[in-house]
């Protein structure tokens, strides 16, 4: 793939992001918390048919459960997960819920991933600092990396976007 395939096709796969968002009323579910898209949508840097989403909350299990039921109504998923990272804690993983929405968009499949916290300030500032150290010619690289990733059936456990990013920007 050409790099203005990868960049093209990097800013589709975004605004099919941004219309899953609307059409998926995402958003207007989560719409009484504080919450902020991050991650590869937010810098977009999208290669990858997932979005992130961090929301605030003083009582997450309680908010966590209350929006999966809502999802759940829109009856508008193929799947939908949840998570309990609290009681059951894993390694470079967030203390906290997580709900996972599957979809299928215009014959792709689709997952947003909405992590229940109390603070998200860390995963907005990590974000923030990402963000600031891109340029044209970084952001490129950190695309090509995320197509050979998809091509040598890497899985993100095994190497995340988030290590891309460290790997290529130094952080």
């Amino acid at each position: 793939m050409s790099d203005e395939e990868i960049l093209f096709r990097s800013s589709e796969i975004r605004r099919e992001a941004s219309e899953i968002l609307e059409i998926y009323k995402v958003t207007e579910v989560l719409k009484e918390f504080q919450s902020e898209i991050i991650g590869s949508y937010k810098i977009d840097l999208m290669y990858d048919r997932d979005i992130d989403i961090v929301v605030k909350s003083d009582d997450i299990e309680r908010d966590s459960y209350e929006s999966l039921l809502k999802f759940i109504k829109l009856k508008k998923f193929m799947k939908v997960q949840y998570g309990n990272f609290v009681n059951f804690p894993r390694k470079n993983r967030p203390k906290g819920y997580i709900i996972n929405l599957f979809l299928d968009y215009n014959g792709c499949n689709w997952e947003v991933e909405i992590w229940f916290l109390k603070e998200i300030d860390l995963s907005v500032k990590e974000n923030d600092k990402i963000n600031s150290k891109l340029s044209v010619e970084n952001r490129l690289t950190i695309l090509k990396e995320k197509q050979k990733r998809e091509e040598f059936n890497i899985s993100k456990n095994e190497l995340s976007s988030y290590k891309i990013y460290k790997k290529v920007l130094k952080i």
